[in-house]
């Protein structure tokens, strides 16, 4: 199943969720292999980034991950997470 990604930042000193990126479609299977992600995972869960696949990732979306100020966690995209 193919779900919209997004890369969540949490403030390292707060551990507050602080900000939130969609992941670009064409990047959602580089996106799951750096955060290590079984291919056969459903993508449900939250799967945190090491500060190596952060830039690496960052650079291919822009650079707009700060790994420096946050921690970042690859997770379903808010609208495409189960209602409860």
């Amino acid at each position: 199943m193919s779900h919209s990604l997004q890369v969540s930042g949490y403030d390292k000193q707060t551990e507050r969720l602080e900000v939130c990126h969609p992941v670009p479609a064409e990047l959602a299977e580089a996106a799951r292999a750096l955060a290590h992600v079984d291919p056969l995972d459903d993508g449900e869960g939250a799967y945190p980034l090491d500060v190596a696949a952060t830039v690496a990732l960052s650079v291919q979306m822009g650079g707009c991950l700060n790994s420096e100020l946050f921690d970042w966690v690859l997770e379903p995209a808010v609208a495409d997470r189960p209602r409860q």
